[in-house]
């Protein structure tokens, strides 16, 4: 699982430009916020925002971020990358850390990547992740708003994790 493997999939379910007003990201586009777009130096409008830079935003914001090259298995990089993405780089390093049994400090370093290492079996892992993750979005208030298309692209992560 690349980068580039893992983007295609995030893009896949974060779409083109949205403004729903039931998403408490606000205005985004290819599943980059305005807010997250401006903090990374893009001051244009959402609706234009260049695909260099919504990829740079994401190999550096969400992917190196997670470390998510290092990590041990191809669907467990994307599990972490998409779960980065959805939910927050420090949010699905702390889903990594409590599946892998490490300390849960939502920083990914040696010891994280350690336990990781370690895990005898990394699909597991991967699926526990991913629990917690439709664990905490079923919380959310606007689950009901967002639950289609949220469970349909938890499924397809368990899918890549089984296949």
């Amino acid at each position: 699982m690349t980068f580039f493997d893992a983007l295609a999939f995030v893009l896949k379910y974060e779409g083109g430009y949205v403004n729903h007003p039931g998403d408490k990201g606000g205005e985004t586009n290819y599943g980059i916020t305005r807010k997250t777009a401006r903090a990374h130096g893009y001051q244009g409008p959402m609706k234009k925002i260049p695909m260099e830079v919504v990829r740079a935003i994401y190999r550096e914001g969400y992917w190196d971020k997670c470390r998510c090259e290092e990590l041990p298995r191809h669907a467990l990089r994307l599990v972490v990358f998409d779960a980065a993405v959805h939910a927050g780089p420090a949010r699905a390093i702390r889903w990594a850390q409590a599946a892998a049994g490490a300390e849960v400090d939502g920083v990914i370093g040696p010891r994280t990547l350690a336990a990781i290492q370690a895990a005898p079996d990394k699909d597991r892992l991967a699926l526990a992740m991913i629990q917690a993750r439709l664990d905490f979005m079923r919380s959310l208030s606007n689950w009901w708003i967002f639950k289609n298309g949220w469970s349909a692209r938890i499924a397809a992560l368990r899918a890549e994790v089984q296949s």
